[in-house]
């Protein structure tokens, strides 16, 4: 169960790591559902600073999967 709870985690920091650092950039953060019911938020969420904070928290969720990884293999390596 151990070994399936921390490749569930990797696999989610790196998936979440993908969209914070991929999406923010994309036509599909231009056209968000969310503007049209809080078009103040609009402005806001296409500045470019919120877009960099954004890719900023996906690079160090990607940073914090391949610490995982690193973490898990050096567990197993002693446990041999």
């Amino acid at each position: 169960m151990n070994r399936l709870f921390a490749i569930a985690a990797v696999l989610f920091s790196f998936e979440l790591a993908a969209f914070l650092v991929i999406v923010p950039w994309s036509s599909l953060w231009e056209n968000n559902l969310l503007f049209s019911y809080a078009p103040l938020m609009r402005p806001i969420l296409l500045h470019t600073v919120v877009r960099a904070s954004l890719t900023g928290l996906g690079i160090l969720n990607l940073l914090i999967g391949v610490s995982e990884v690193r973490h898990y293999l050096k567990r197993q390596r002693y446990q041999r």
